[in-house]
């Protein structure tokens, strides 16, 4: 993806992220459950959106991260549908694929380290003063897949797994995700690994914030109208940010 469309690491970005990951939630479970097709039977048409996406984001000059956000709102919402195929499905179970997923995710951290990209093409690493953004060739949207599905997992496992309920597991990942985003000004670990680590939990709160809103009796919200809400508080928030466009330089 050209980098005039990839937005830079700032707050807006993670404040996106998050509203999309509650819209991708709450679509994955309208295409799994309100349009009746199951958890398989709409990933086809999900990877069809995004490869169309990847293939039509190349030929457009125009300086915006629409692009972007639609990958990612696709990947979200693919996320939900796989991560119940592999626990509700398949009878994996949530800790055995969260155990898998989350070595699949980092199995590959020690290839390629000398290279100033990275063979999992999270982050472009900044120099002092400037912004870093994503770096989004094909294994960083792999690994988005992968990040995405155990997000989604985890935050299933507390909201049920762990018997918390959609609220206080919106609650407790949402702390969580607080106290990860209070290691981005240290950095104890490593950007890449720091990166990764916040889209999981973003994820996982987003899940159970979804679920909050589409299913708890407290929100009094139908999947059908928190699907439509949160997927409009996506459209405004990436609307809003179409000003800051011009701190991007085009790519070539």
């Amino acid at each position: 993806m050209q980098d005039r469309h990839v937005p830079y690491l700032e707050p807006h970005y993670w404040l996106v992220l998050g509203i999309a990951s509650v819209a991708g939630a709450n679509m994955g479970d309208f295409v799994a459950e309100y349009l009746h097709i199951g958890h398989v039977r709409g990933l086809p048409v999900l990877a069809v959106v995004l490869l169309a996406v990847l293939w039509i984001e190349p030929r457009d000059l125009q300086i915006h991260t629409t692009w972007y956000w639609l990958a990612i709102v696709t990947i979200r919402t693919a996320a939900t549908n796989l991560a119940d195929f592999l626990t509700v499905d398949l009878h994996l179970g949530q800790l055995w694929t969260m155990a898998g997923l989350g070595v699949l995710l980092f199995a590959v951290f020690p290839m390629a380290r000398s290279e100033v990209r990275l063979y999992m093409s999270a982050v472009l690493i900044a120099r002092p003063g400037e912004k870093g953004r994503p770096t989004t060739d094909f294994s960083y949207w792999t690994t988005m897949i992968v990040a995405s599905t155990l997000g989604t997992v985890l935050g299933d496992w507390c909201t049920f797994g762990l018997g918390l309920g959609a609220l206080k597991s919106s609650i407790v990942l949402s702390v969580i995700l607080a106290a990860v985003f209070a290691l981005h000004i240290r950095r104890p670990i490593s950007r890449l690994m720091l990166y990764w680590i916040t889209i999981v939990t973003v994820r996982a709160a987003g899940t159970a914030i979804g679920d909050f809103l589409s299913k708890d009796p407290r929100a009094h919200l139908s999947l059908l109208l928190s699907t439509a809400l949160t997927c409009i508080a996506l459209v405004v928030a990436v609307w809003l940010w179409r000003g800051r466009a011009s701190e991007r330089t085009p790519g070539p």
